[in-house]
């Protein structure tokens, strides 16, 4: 899996064929960061599924506006690519910062966020890292979705990876 982050626009036909040539069988996109969204995510996505890669995105739904605005976002910079997406991730950001603000991550936002994917014919997904889930206080109600996990450590494995939330290997 590749995760594209904010380098959508730099995508080309070529780095697509490239990175699908190298084994990459997944890229996921980030189609909003809860404030904007990259430029070109539609483009990038379709050349990687015409590479021949799954592609998927995720998007932030900050607490100073609706989730349905959120997501209003996300579905617009992925496009015509929408009904292809493999899963949208709800990125579970780091809160210590105060932005956004720590009540973003209470139970029944992320719920009306979960529920508002699932609306859209999207399969949800949680991204986060185990320390920004565990400063949530959400425990492990949202187990029984699919979780992506930001761990930074560079270690490709996920016998590295130390459980939380409820989640298992």
């Amino acid at each position: 899996a590749f995760d594209l982050s904010w380098d959508a626009a730099a995508v080309t036909p070529e780095w697509a064929a490239a990175r699908k040539a190298e084994g990459v069988g997944l890229v996921v996109a980030c189609a909003w960061s809860g404030n904007r969204s990259p430029e070109h995510v539609e483009r990038a996505l379709r050349y990687c599924r015409e590479a021949g890669m799954l592609i998927a995105a995720y998007w932030v739904p900050h607490a100073y506006r609706s989730p349905a605005y959120h997501l209003s976002q996300a579905k617009d910079a992925c496009g015509a690519m929408w009904p292809n997406l493999a899963f949208l991730a709800l990125d579970v950001e780091d809160i210590g910062s105060g932005d956004p603000p720590a009540e973003q991550w209470t139970a029944p936002h992320l719920l009306a966020s979960i529920a508002l994917v699932g609306l859209a014919g999207q399969r949800p997904v949680i991204y986060t890292a185990r320390y920004v889930w565990q400063s949530t206080g959400l425990g492990d109600a949202f187990a029984d979705l699919p979780l992506w996990v930001a761990q930074y450590d560079e270690v490709a494995s996920l016998e590295s990876v130390t459980p939380f939330g409820g989640w298992v290997r």
